[in-house]
């Protein structure tokens, strides 16, 4: 008899179940924005971040849809909201994306600020998107990176700046015995 712990809870006739962080959740938790995840052109994964003409060729934003944008326009700076954090991120506004939904890069750098959000999570300015990705399976073992949700607004702190400009390498200095010097 094959074990039945592995097929616990699955049905045998496809049916429709709501997923963890979709379209159900988005109309009733206050986070009404589905975001999805892609990789981008600009870097592999996050590999390739620090190359400025590779930044310059592809910034890396949040597209929304302009029904999403809260007045928004290409260019400004939004506070994007999950549960279990905040980051900022500079706005692409597009039409050809679904409303209810955002595209975000996968990749980005953390760099954390001294702000907090309004769950006293400290604000990510690097806009890495795992700091807002709720890591609770989406079902029969998939990742949850392309289930999740958030809430967009308007940033009301100093703007972010297109991040090939603004970017601060990071440099690691190690002593002889390799441990990493710290100032």
């Amino acid at each position: 008899m094959i074990g039945t712990a592995f097929w616990q809870g699955i049905e045998p006739l496809p049916k429709y179940k709501p997923s963890h962080g979709g379209y159900e959740e988005a109309q009733t938790s206050g986070y009404p924005v589905q975001f999805i995840t892609l990789h981008q052109l600009r870097r592999s994964h996050s590999t390739f971040e620090p190359v400025l003409n590779l930044r310059e060729l592809q910034p890396d934003t949040i597209i929304l849809n302009p029904r999403d944008a809260a007045g928004m326009k290409t260019g400004d700076t939004a506070l994007v909201t999950s549960h279990v954090g905040s980051i900022l991120k500079r706005i692409t506004v597009t039409p050809t994306v679904m409303p209810g939904v955002a595209i975000i890069g996968e990749g980005a750098w953390t760099s954390y600020i001294e702000e907090t959000d309004s769950n006293g999570f400290q604000i990510d300015a690097g806009g890495n998107v795992n700091t807002i990705a709720d890591l609770q399976l989406s079902g029969e073992g998939q990742v949850p990176w392309n289930t999740n949700i958030c809430k967009v607004s308007p940033w009301t702190g100093t703007p972010l700046l297109p991040d090939y400009k603004e970017f601060k390498p990071r440099v690691y200095n190690f002593d002889a015995d390799n441990q990493q010097i710290t100032d």
